[in-house]
């Protein structure tokens, strides 16, 4: 065993031996093996670490190496990033050193210049006469290096991309943009191209090892004589094994093949020899061959006498004539004078295949190109785009557009008809449409309308007005059971409403039995007969709990509107007028006359009206204030009073009409 400090062989003798390749006076054992650094450029020992001179005279700034830290072709633009005087100073220490010469300037610019690299300026200062820095003979120098390795090609591959137009790989990131300014230093470094590997300098495609792990990315090579191996890009190897065909090996009478051997050629190649004559030879049964199409057998003696049978063309008129089946486009008959009997063939001309269009008659068809094989040439058609829906409502060709799948629209004539661009069981955009289906089946009372033509369906609209079941038409009438209720059917405002008026029946609490008769829905009280021709005929005030709710009427927009609470004041004219018989003398005839208790005029009173929804407000409501006896005769038998009737035209009718309208 060997070492720095000797052989390992007992013998004290031969231990801290100084290197025999610098042994100078003055150097030490340590020294003396101490390794040189070629990259520097200095084969001299380490910096003197001795004690500067005590009168070191500064050389002349013309002459002082220490200030080429200033030198812009040196170090750029640095020292406005960087102060160098911390660097000239301690440069101009280690010169004034004894020993220290060049050696100590190179080590304080290299310092500067990382410094510089740090701060992400690169500088290229070092030259053949200036601290020189060598290099392997398989590497370059390069001042801010970016150390490159096999996974730095492997990292690479995250940033590539595909290409749309051929689908080829695309390198969009450079090796030398893998370093950041930070992770550069001074160095010798694999040339462009290569990387470093297992300690040596290999190609970047090297990195990638193909299948069986001895050659490289795009290498061919044969494996044996019939074998040819190919690895691609990728590092995936493939193999072809070549077949040989069958030659045919037939020779001239006399003569027979003979193989020849190569230990280069998969495949043997054969070659006619003169048969030799075997006088001892025994004939055996000749073998029959097997004709081919224009061939005969025929049977020769060889050089031995015996029987062998070979085949021989027919003669050419003879020769059967092969009809070719149509040809097709690119096609060409070709005469082949091989073999016993001339023949054709088709072959294939792609020159005369035909071109494909430019452009397609149909609007946005696009030319489809297919190859079927055993063709010889590629048929072309116009197709629909397989990603694009046609649409076409108009006999017009340029009224047509397209869809792109996963668009939905209603059709332009048939509004009920959805349509939806999406891929077909082909795989190619088709157009597939669904009909809205409309619900018309209606309530009682709504008939199905559709009123708004771009819509597909319509809505069921009220015609009549339902009540307990049973349907009216507008303006209908009718009565409830008891006939004190009426009702109507109106439509106000596209609604239909079912209006109520309830006939208020008098007080006949007080009436005397024999008084008291049916009218309709109430019962009323006869008028006792005056025996004296006296009239009664007075305003009465009825009772306030009569009056609650008695004033009832709808109000546009809040339903129904009543009096919540009793009113004062709420008067009716009653009382007896004289009515009976009397003799006129000119007609000779007894005529009956009757007067009845009437009104005679009126007055307002202030009514509080509280509606369904709430609402309340103050109505004026008139009320008679004087009451009288007038000619029967002046009034309808109706039972309605004065003020209900049309040609009135009482302030009573005129308030309720203002509501009602």
């Amino acid at each position: 065993m060997e070492g720095l400090c000797g052989d390992c062989n007992g013998n004290a003798g031969n231990d801290l031996q100084p290197n025999p390749a610098k042994k100078k006076a003055g150097v030490d054992v340590i020294q003396s093996w101490q390794a040189d650094e070629p990259k520097l450029g200095l084969v001299e020992e380490c910096l003197s670490e001795d004690v500067p001179k005590e009168h070191c005279i500064p050389l002349p700034p013309e002459k002082d190496p220490c200030l080429q830290f200033y030198n812009a072709e040196l170090f750029g633009k640095c020292p406005l990033a960087v102060d160098p005087i911390a660097y000239v100073s301690a440069c101009q220490q280690d010169i004034c050193k004894p020993g220290n010469t060049q050696q100590g300037v190179c080590v304080a610019l290299a310092a500067y210049a990382k410094e510089c690299n740090q701060h992400g300026i690169c500088t290229n200062w070092r030259r053949p006469q200036l601290c020189p820095y060598e290099c392997p003979s398989d590497m370059v120098y390069e001042p801010c290096g970016c150390a490159k390795n096999c996974d730095t090609i492997k990292a690479l591959s995250e940033f590539d991309a595909v290409s749309l137009k051929n689908e080829a790989v695309v390198h969009t990131v450079k090796t030398d943009e893998m370093c950041l300014s930070s992770e550069r230093f001074e160095g010798c470094f694999c040339p462009p191209g290569k990387v470093m590997d297992g300690g040596q300098c290999v190609p970047e495609i090297a990195c990638t090892k193909c299948d069986d792990g001895l050659h490289l990315p795009d290498e061919k090579w044969k494996k044996d004589k019939c074998t040819e191996c190919q690895c691609d890009s990728k590092g995936k190897t493939t193999c072809v094994e070549k077949k040989c065909q069958v030659e045919e090996n037939i020779c001239a009478e006399g003569y027979r093949p003979e193989t020849i051997v190569s230990v280069d050629e998969c495949c043997p190649r054969y070659r006619c020899v003169p048969e030799t004559k075997d006088p001892s030879k025994l004939c055996l049964a000749p073998l029959v061959p097997i004709c081919g199409p224009g061939q005969f057998k025929k049977e020769k003696k060889d050089v031995n006498g015996c029987s062998q049978y070979i085949c021989e063309c027919i003669p050419k008129d003879q020769c059967e004539i092969i009809e070719l089946r149509e040809l097709l486009p690119g096609e060409i008959i070709v005469n082949v004078e091989e073999g016993c009997c001339p023949t054709q063939k088709i072959e294939c001309k792609p020159e005369t295949c035909p071109k494909a269009p430019v452009n397609c008659q149909e609007r946005f068809y696009e030319v489809k190109t297919i190859k079927e094989p055993g063709m010889c040439c590629s048929k072309h058609s116009c197709v629909p785009p397989k990603d694009l829906c046609i649409v076409q409502y108009e006999l017009d060709e340029a009224t047509k557009f397209t869809k792109t799948v996963g668009d939905k629209w209603t059709h332009a004539k048939e509004v009920c008809k959805q349509e939806t661009c999406s891929y077909g069981p082909d795989g190619n955009a088709q157009v597939v449409s669904t009909l809205e289906q409309c619900l018309t089946d209606c309530a009682p009372g709504f008939s199905y309308q559709n009123l708004d033509k771009t819509k597909c369906c319509g809505k069921c609209v009220q015609t009549s007005c339902i009540f307990e079941q049973k349907l009216y038409e507008v303006n209908a009438l009718w009565k409830s059971a008891d006939n004190c209720t009426t009702y109507s059917c109106l439509k106000k405002d596209g609604q239909f409403l079912v209006t109520t008026s309830r006939e208020v029946c008098p007080d006949v609490g007080s009436c005397l039995s024999h008084l008291l008769y049916q009218d309709g829905c109430c019962k009323r009280c006869k008028s006792e007969p005056l025996v004296e021709d006296k009239s009664s005929c007075l305003p009465v005030s009825l009772a306030e709990s009569r009056t609650k709710e008695i004033l009832k009427f709808p109000v546009q927009g809040h339903g129904t509107c009543v009096n919540a609470d009793p009113i004062q004041g709420f008067t009716d004219c009653e009382g007896a007028c004289s009515s009976g018989s009397k003799y006129n003398t000119l007609t000779d005839m007894h005529e009956k006359f009757c007067t009845c208790c009437s009104i005679k005029s009126y007055h307002p009173i202030s009514v509080k009206m509280i509606c369904d929804d709430g609402h309340t407000f103050t109505q004026k409501h008139e009320v008679p204030s004087n009451c009288g006896c007038s000619p029967c005769s002046e009034f309808s038998d109706s039972a309605i009073d004065v003020r209900m009737q049309q040609d009135a035209q009482s302030p009573l009718l005129q308030l309720l009409g203002n509501h009602r309208h």
